[in-house]
């Protein structure tokens, strides 16, 4: 994988507050990452550090996807310290 959680974040700002040329590129270089088999390894760097919300959520999508279509697949290795990561947990809120 080649993009850092840093240039993933510009890369996903550009697609959201982006115009023309630079919304169309982050639109193909997010359609690749989305579409690399490996990118769901990223997932738990991905939650922990990227500062901007809709990179986090890119992540989960990338998750989702793995999970309804690899995850039975998947060597075993790589899915056990999945559910265990902290960083994977879904916050905890409070209703008011």
């Amino acid at each position: 994988m080649s993009m850092s959680i840093e240039e993933l974040d510009a890369t996903v700002r550009a697609f959201y507050e982006g115009r023309g040329d630079q919304q169309k590129q982050a639109q193909t270089a997010l359609n690749q990452f989305k579409e690399n088999p490996d990118a769901w390894l990223m997932v738990d760097k991905i939650l922990q550090d990227a500062t901007y919300e809709q990179t986090k959520y890119l992540g989960l999508q990338v998750l989702d996807n793995v999970i309804m279509t690899r995850w039975k697949v998947l060597p075993r290795e790589q899915c056990q310290g999945m559910p265990s990561n902290p960083s994977l947990r879904a916050p905890k809120t409070e209703l008011i």
